[in-house]
């Protein structure tokens, strides 16, 4: 069984990594966290948690500098 994190664990492992903090947006009455780290080539490795049921560990996806743009701005 895979251990439950909290938010501030998450962020501390993340910014540990390199990953930058984009910020948070409510979609469907639930925070959704985003965090993101340059990989070369115009990608960026996205970190994404929900807090879903309390656990905050994230999932990951490559996007591009356009994507990580939208979330930027989106969650001001």
């Amino acid at each position: 069984m895979r251990r439950i994190k909290s938010l501030s664990e998450v962020d501390a492992e993340l910014k540990a990594a390199g990953f930058e903090y984009l910020g948070s947006c409510i979609i469907c009455d639930c925070y959704h966290h985003y965090w993101a780290k340059h990989i070369g080539g115009g990608k960026y490795q996205l970190a994404i948690s929900d807090g879903w049921l309390e656990d905050y560990t994230p999932k990951f996806r490559e996007v591009t500098a356009e994507v990580v743009q939208r979330i930027k701005e989106r969650c001001e």
